[in-house]
């Protein structure tokens, strides 16, 4: 992931202000979309979003 999170990095500061919201670290963002995307992969079909408490119920 370290050549990627360079990638990450340059793409994360050519975004300016627009990008200063964003996560430093690339690893960090891998954990949030896993954490998203997992309760859906693991057969969470009719599930709904609590974006209030970014949980899956």
């Amino acid at each position: 992931m370290a050549l990627r999170a360079r990638n990450y990095a340059t793409y994360r500061s050519s975004l300016a202000a627009d990008g200063r919201h964003l996560p430093a670290n690339l690893a960090d963002v891998v954990a949030d979309v896993t954490t998203f995307a997992d309760p859906l992969v693991d057969g969470g079909a009719g599930m709904a979003r609590d974006f209030a408490a970014r949980r899956w119920t």
